[in-house]
């Protein structure tokens, strides 16, 4: 029996990589999971799109706060922006704000929204303009 992981899937209609991290806690090993199949998902798409990630009820392991920032660096290599909707847990908003700040994420914005609707509008508008991307 393998070990639970977070859902990723692309949304071709929508040009979205969605990841529902809901009920995980965050550990490193997960965290580098989700980064190897996004990395292999997004080399085959014809162009780098967004990522949106569900974080409700989602609790970070503590040993991962200095990797959240160098994790989401990574990811930017391969997708255009990550932004997050659902955050439910003050210290998962806490680990993902610090991190943002102190890596200089796009230009210090962690882009957190209450939905999946308010995550998907804020994309469509970040894709207006093309020198901003969302992590």
């Amino acid at each position: 029996m393998s070990n639970p992981q977070p859902n990723i899937v692309y949304d071709a209609q929508l040009e979205i990589i969605f990841i529902d991290y809901s009920g995980f806690t965050l550990t490193q090993a997960i965290m580098a999971q989700v980064l190897t199949e996004v990395i292999a998902l997004s080399a085959t798409l014809p162009r780098k799109v967004y990522v949106a990630s569900c974080l409700k009820d989602t609790k970070f392991d503590p040993a991962l706060n200095e990797e959240w920032g160098m994790l989401t660096t990574e990811l930017l290599r391969y997708v255009r922006g990550v932004i997050r909707y659902g955050v439910s847990n003050a210290y998962a908003h806490i680990t993902i704000r610090t991190s943002t700040v102190k890596n200089r994420l796009q230009g210090i914005q962690s882009h957190i929204y209450p939905t999946r609707e308010e995550a998907i509008r804020a994309i469509r508008q970040l894709e207006q303009s093309p020198d901003k991307s969302g992590s």
